[in-house]
């Protein structure tokens, strides 16, 4: 740690509560011949935020309740510490807590009550200092010089700061202007998503971070002079050669009448080169919109970056019509002949034989107990010979171990190792089966740094070790690729050359490189019309691929053969047919295509089969059962009518769902804790919920149980903490719920249509069948064969006999719930709290039988949609609604459960998607609420409150600054200052002095009086002085 203690993580808790009592840190120090213990005093204690961890819960219940008492409710959950997240400076207390849990382990989910609440983790705000306005420190801490957080000027500070441009210190003036507590700042969007990761992955921030980068590349140079346009340099023009070229990091300077100059942009990364050369020449006689030719070099350099980028691609289009392939025997590895497989079987068990070189035998074995007793071998016997007349030859052996082949090499980074030595760290390391180590020096073996090479005895080199108690990760060393420092090829060393001495810089045999005076360099190994650079560059194709290969062979443990077959069928080489234009890769390939039908076709299946499943519930149910029980289904022959009941249940089934009243206090005024302690006296209980007028709704595991509390009188729970808990009794009254212990389905039956709705009931009462009630037509003149039947089970049967026919039952839908007095959804005319409207026009000056508008408007979804009325089916509220209901019968849920799953399968626009600030057009069409475009002139939809909650006070200065555009041009209308009061109502104050002045300045237009009177009413209420002066 930064103070020089030990950060100690055990893997047993018991461990680690011994260790707290500790006294003494006793280690041994020296090599393994003369080791000796050290003694030094210790002090141990537990860390005070890495034992634990922290979540939010959002729980409308727990509003009264305070800090200690949900911490001692939720005690079990091993909740030790809650807190309430307060607004506006910490005055108004919200339903956001925050539980710390004696846990790193923090659950999904907890139960407040019967409640279940789900856990989100605590993500707190980037730690960011006031001083400075660096994040990562706080002002105590901070070693900076003090910044002005507007401006990010080191001369002044916030309060006497008067600029009117922002500046943020850590973005830098290139970014759009903003100040440092900016929450779209680019960095403390960063710093923000390194704190969700640490805190949804439990990691410190170092890990965190890592985390981050690796999901965050940075752009490399290949990636930025990727080029994508297949058009010929010489049909471009200047200006679009001039975008062209700042895409390889040029900028355009002029350098006088004649010419333009090409230098590198200033904003590119330090240290990239580009393929293009250091400047060029580009003449500059006409505008950049004519066009203009370039010099044989520069065309000749764009040319040859694109065939570059089409050659590095991944991507290969090929000509699916006339594309041939020829397949060519690959060369065979030579087999071992018969004697040295007779030789080397003697051994043990082989796996491979290979020749060598210098004509030894490469021998690799099964098993590694066989190998060891090779290695004492001293005679290599084979048997020669035909079979008729063999005989035994035996001739000396000598065996050793392969030097490289039977060991692996990996690479390792780790502070904590930089003084010890290349011996103590293989001696240290030894337990990994470490054999040697050595550190990576720079600056030709003057500097050393923190990368040692470790060789492993082993083959498998092992992803992670332990240095002390420090993990580190062990990458695969990839050596450099080998080159000949004589012929500059790859693949052989200078005492094993047999070329002609050739120089690196320039690809000459005349001369070596001390003697080269040429200023135009050249690859060997690339040819004369490659990109201009030495043998030794590192940007070279050939030691690209030379690179590729040693990693291939580093990382699967390959040989250099093996790998470089790796690297080839990775890289196939490009045919004549398959040199075609990118363009006709434009669609989605055949595989892809396939794979999307297929996945269609699933999908529908597996839906198909999930509503069959529910169909069939009750008869799989049942058929479970007497596969359970075979006694009970010994008898093959259907089962009559009479009997059909008596296996299902006697009797009339009893409620699960009760509902309890109390005269004396409203239970739903109670805890959540004290009500699962009450209701947990009565049985086994799946949940309770608090109802509107008071009462609770409590649903029963066994119906035996909620028999029982019908009779209950009394309500009992405990109240207080746990050191002093007290019991309290009052009234009750337990009734059953009227429509949740039962089910609606509807049959279809032409053979019962002379029967009366008792008759029906009656006959069908074995199958549990409680009410019956025919559908009727023409407001209630005319019957029809459709009965809606009750049912005293949840489960809804998917059939029926009525006498001997088979009739479906279908859940029964019914109509949304729609009120006759303000034409709204969800409740009835007796509950309306809202005005009378027209359900023709929308209007609340009149009712439907005096309206007279002959173009028809619905009140629930606005002026903008298809001219309708209120009671129209079509009407986009009627179908959603209609949808919840369905749900809801369908499933068994109730109205709130079935909204959920709508709102779940309709997800809503949220701010990330709304579209980006400088894109006029596309907030004319949030505006409008259509996304077909138009013009200004057409008038803009009312602004709903969804649409303004979900966009974030940038996008809501975007929109104002669009808003005040298009009054500038058309005036402001009534849709418009409409749209200009909603969003500053939204805004944070206080508003860009720009808008008030254009707002105060802005009176020509007659109908500005009333939108200035709502903007003083909201500058008064937002205590904003400067828009709430008079308007004359």
């Amino acid at each position: 740690m930064r103070d020089g203690a030990l950060e100690v993580e055990f893997r047993k808790s018991e461990e680690a509560t011994n260790a707290l009592t500790a006294t003494r840190f006793v280690y041994s120090e020296g090599r393994a011949s003369g080791r000796k213990l050290v003694s030094l005093p210790l002090t141990v204690e537990p860390h005070r935020s890495k034992n634990s961890s922290r979540g939010v819960i959002n729980c409308f219940d727990l509003r009264n309740v305070s800090d200690e008492d949900i911490a001692d409710g939720l005690s079990e959950y091993g909740v030790t510490a809650a807190r309430r997240i307060l607004t506006r400076r910490g005055t108004v207390p919200t339903n956001n807590i925050i539980l710390t849990f004696d846990t790193t382990d923090m659950p999904n989910e907890v139960r407040v009550g019967y409640i279940k609440v789900r856990v989100r983790p605590y993500v707190p705000a980037p730690m960011r200092c006031y001083r400075c306005q660096r994040f990562g420190h706080t002002k105590d801490n901070c070693r900076g010089r003090p910044t002005c957080s507007k401006c990010a000027s080191q001369d002044h500070t916030d309060d006497t700061c008067d600029s009117e441009t922002p500046r943020c210190v850590n973005c830098g003036e290139g970014q759009k202007p903003h100040s440092a507590y900016d929450r779209s700042c680019p960095t403390y969007v960063k710093e923000k998503e390194i704190n969700t990761i640490k805190a949804t992955r439990n990691l410190s921030f170092k890990e965190a971070r890592e985390v981050y980068n690796q999901n965050h590349p940075k752009t490399s140079y290949a990636q930025k002079v990727k080029v994508t346009n297949a058009t010929d340099a010489s049909q471009m023009s200047v200006a679009q050669l001039v975008q062209l070229l700042k895409r390889f990091g040029l900028t355009v300077v002029a350098t006088g009448m004649s010419a333009l100059r090409l230098r590198p942009s200033d904003d590119e990364g330090d240290g990239e080169e580009s393929l293009l050369p250091r400047a060029l020449e580009v003449p500059s006689g006409s505008e950049p919109e004519d066009d203009g030719g370039l010099p044989g070099s520069a065309l000749q350099y764009l040319r040859y970056v694109r065939r570059e980028q089409a050659r590095q691609s991944e991507v290969v289009t090929a000509n699916m019509a006339g594309l041939r392939i020829k397949a060519s025997k690959p060369k065979a590895r030579p087999s071992p002949t018969p004697q040295r497989k007779d030789g080397c079987d003697r051994f043990g068990s082989i796996v491979r034989c290979d020749r060598m070189r210098d004509g030894a035998l490469e021998v690799e074995f099964r098993k590694s107990e066989e190998a060891a007793k090779a290695l004492d071998a001293t005679r290599f016997v084979f048997s020669e010979g035909r079979a008729s007349g063999r005989r035994l030859v035996s001739i000396p052996l000598t065996v050793e171990p392969h030097r490289s082949k039977n060991s692996s090499r990996g690479v390792i980074n780790c502070f904590d190792l930089r003084g010890v030595s290349d011996e103590d760290i293989a001696d240290g390391l030894a337990d990994f089966g470490v054999t040697a180590a050595r550190r990576i020096m720079t600056k030709r073996g003057t500097v050393s740094t923190n990368n040692i090479i470790l060789t492993f005895d082993s083959t498998d080199l092992p992803s992670e070790i332990r240095v002390g108690y420090v993990k580190v990760r062990v990458r695969p060393f990839v050596p450099a690729p080998m080159r000949c420092f004589r012929c500059q090829r790859f693949g052989h060393t200078k005492d094993n050359c047999r070329g002609r001495p050739t120089c690196s810089k320039c690809a000459s045999q005349d001369h070596t490189d001390e003697t080269c005076d040429s200023e135009t360099p050249r690859c060997v190994n690339c040819g004369e019309g490659q990109t201009p650079h030495s043998a030794y560059d590192r940007s070279c194709p050939a030691y690209v691929k030379e690179k590729e290969i040693m990693t291939i062979k580093a990382t699967r443990n390959l040989s250099f053969k093996e790998a470089r077959e790796v690297y080839n069928q990775s890289h196939p080489k490009t045919s004549y047919a398959q040199k075609e234009p990118a363009a006709a890769a434009s669609g989605p390939s055949l595989s892809r295509q396939w794979q999307q039908t297929v996945e269609s076709d699933f999908s529908g299946l597996r839906c198909r089969v999930a509503r069959w499943k529910a169909r069939h519930a009750p008869q799989l149910r049942r058929r479970a059962a007497q596969l359970s029980n075979p006694s009970a289904s010994a008898d093959p022959r259907p089962l009559a009518s009479a009997d059909r009941r008596t296996v299902l249940d006697k009797g009339p089934r009893s409620p699960k769902i009760l509902i309890f009243r109390s005269a004396d206090r409203e239970l739903s005024s109670l805890s959540p804790f004290q009500r699962k302690d009450g209701c947990d006296r009565f049985g086994s209980i799946v949940r309770c919920d608090r109802m509107r007028d008071g009462a609770l709704e409590v649903e029963f595991r066994k119906s035996e149980e909620a028999a029982k509390a019908l009779d209950a009188t009394r309500f009992v729970f405990s109240e207080g903490r746990a050191s002093g808990r007290r019991l309290v009794s009052i009234p009750l009254t337990v009734e059953p719920h009227r429509s949740k212990n039962s089910s609606r389905g509807v049959i279809n039956c032409f053979d019962l249509r002379g029967v009366s709705d008792e008759d029906i009931a009656d006959g069908l009462a074995d199958f549990g069948v409680t009410a019956a009630r025919r559908i009727m037509t023409k407001r209630g003149t005319v019957s029809t064969n459709n009965i809606i039947l009750t049912f005293d089970s949840t489960d809804l049967p998917s059939e029926i006999r009525v006498g001997y026919v088979k009739v479906r039952v279908r859940p029964f839908v019914p109509a949304p719930m729609r009120c006759f007095r303000c034409q709204r959804f969800g409740h009835t005319k007796d509950n309306c709290r809202g005005r009378p409207t027209c359900s023709k026009c929308a209007s609340q000056d009149h009712t439907d039988e005096t309206c007279d508008s002959e173009t028809p408007r619905c009140v629930n979804c606005g002026e903008g949609q298809t001219p309708h009325s209120a009671y129209d089916r079509s009407c986009p509220a009627y179908v959603k609604e209609k949808e919840i209901m369905t749900i809801k019968a369908t499933r068994n849920l109730s109205f709130k459960e079935a909204r959920e799953v709508y709102n779940q399968s309709h997800p809503k626009t949220s701010y990330a998607q709304k579209p980006p600030a400088e894109d006029r057009d596309a907030w004319l069409a949030v505006c409008r609420q259509d996304a077909d475009g138009g013009t200004v002139d057409t008038g803009l939809a009312p602004p709903s409150l969804l649409t303004i909650a979900a966009c974030l006070q940038s996008q809501l200065l975007a929109l104002l600054e669009h808003l005040l555009h298009w009054s500038r041009l058309q005036g402001l209308g009534d849709g418009r200052a409409a749209w200009l009061f909603a969003v500053m109502a939204a805004l944070e104050k206080p508003l860009p002095a720009d808008t008030c002045a254009w707002l105060r300045e802005a009176k020509d237009d007659t109908r500005l009086a009333a939108a200035c009177l709502l903007i003083c009413l909201v500058g008064r209420y937002f205590g904003q002085v400067d828009l709430a002066d008079p308007y004359r």
